[in-house]
């Protein structure tokens, strides 16, 4: 490819947001917020602890409003739509990043202005300061579903698809897709729980899987950090290139969207780069071993390819009473999976296509390539600054190796 396609097929974005928001009480009457009311709003995806994303917005209500917010508690809600638009190109077309209506739970105004509420209430002046927490209570009501009785002639996968119905799933094929004759299931009372027990029976991947729920769509997948394919029109790779500061990439704001290779390209300051690596647990065991009624049934060996200049005692072995025979790869995956984490600030960036169905694959500045290779998504945490005109945007992704290249 010569410099020419370069520039065609590689292109700088910087994204920059609008924010509108409004309170619709439960009498279905709507409220603007003015945007410079908005100090920030935070979303926090934790892909590893949690189920679906929190949504918190630090806030400068009228009083009118925040009386109407706090008098309809549990019955109104607020509509959030977050617009991104690409400030590099030339038309500006903002597009809805977030755009919903969610149930709210909100903090105590503990600023003395009683006596100006009367004054300015209905004004569009901001006096009662609070924070406000959003959640999508459609979700959490979908999950609730009863599980129990006997399944019989049956495959995991058609008794997940079953469970996961009332959901727009992206779900990655099962390695073990795992046929049963009978299988006693308890009083289950959530999908969660329920795709949890069957994994524990018959582990899907071999590894560890993360079931969620973004606002628009649920995934469940393995934490091989391999893409799957959303139908989102997003590319499928996201490549993080982290340099010294010799390396004038490093302070490029925003992304490079390279169409010819099917990615997003992310330049890092090694200064925004943080690394954490774990050498304990290979130490702990380097071979698994699963035993039953009838003798062995599996064994797996831990890869420490992702593992920084770490030497396994190659004796050590945990023995784990287990009949399925994939439970010893699942749990060896465990260990080389969670050695090295690396966690990565930007901004500018165009947040929603940091989805855990991609592909993550970092590159590090010379003499520090031991961090090189193949990544999971296990967190990303948005800020949304209010600049009086438009919002910027910095993100924080936590990542996990997978594979050293």
């Amino acid at each position: 490819m010569n410099p020419k396609e370069d520039l065609f097929f590689m292109v700088l974005s910087v994204y920059n947001y609008d924010i509108e928001m409004s309170f619709i009480s439960s009498d279905n009457s709507e409220s603007r917020i003015v945007p410079q009311s908005i100090q920030y709003i935070i979303i926090d995806n934790d892909y590893k602890s949690c189920i679906m994303p929190t949504i918190c917005i630090r806030i400068k209500l009228d009083a009118s409003i925040y009386n109407k917010m706090v008098a309809d508690l549990g019955k109104g809600k607020v509509g959030l739509n977050i617009m991104k638009y690409n400030t590099s190109g030339t038309s500006n077309v903002k597009i809805s990043y977030i755009q919903d209506q969610f149930d709210y739970i909100m903090s105590d105004d503990l600023s003395n202005t009683s006596g100006m509420d009367k004054l300015v209430e209905g004004q569009g002046v901001a006096f009662k300061t609070c924070t406000i927490g959003l959640v999508k209570k459609e979700l959490t009501e979908n999950l609730q579903r009863q599980f129990n009785g006997v399944y019989t002639n049956t495959t995991m996968s058609s008794l997940v698809l079953d469970a996961t119905s009332n959901f727009k799933l992206v779900m990655e094929p099962f390695k073990y897709n795992t046929t049963i004759e009978n299988l006693v299931v308890p009083p289950i009372d959530s999908v969660s729980k329920y795709i949890s027990y069957l994994n524990n029976k018959y582990n899907f991947y071999g590894d560890q899987y993360l079931f969620y729920l973004d606002f628009d769509k649920a995934y469940l997948k393995s934490q091989s950090g391999r893409y799957i394919d959303a139908k989102d029109g997003h590319h499928k790779y996201i490549a993080i290139d982290i340099q010294d500061l010799t390396k004038y990439q490093s302070h490029t704001t925003g992304m490079v969207i390279d169409k010819e290779q099917d990615a997003y390209i992310i330049y890092v300051d090694k200064h925004d780069a943080d690394y954490n690596t774990d050498r304990i647990s290979t130490q702990i065991a380097a071979n698994i071993v699963s035993i039953d009624e009838t003798g062995v049934v599996g064994t797996s060996t831990v890869d420490t390819s992702a593992i920084i200049n770490t030497i396994p005692d190659n004796d050590s072995t945990v023995y784990v009473k287990n009949s399925d025979p994939n439970i010893t790869e699942y749990m060896a995956n465990i260990i080389s999976n969670n050695s090295v984490t690396i966690q990565i600030t930007k901004t500018d960036m165009d947040n929603s296509v940091f989805t855990p169905n991609k592909q993550y694959l970092i590159s590090n500045y010379e003499g520090n390539n031991a961090f090189t290779g193949r990544y999971f998504l296990v967190g990303k945490k948005e800020v949304f600054l209010n600049r009086g005109q438009y919002f910027t945007s910095g993100i924080t992704l936590l990542l996990k190796m997978v594979l050293h290249y």
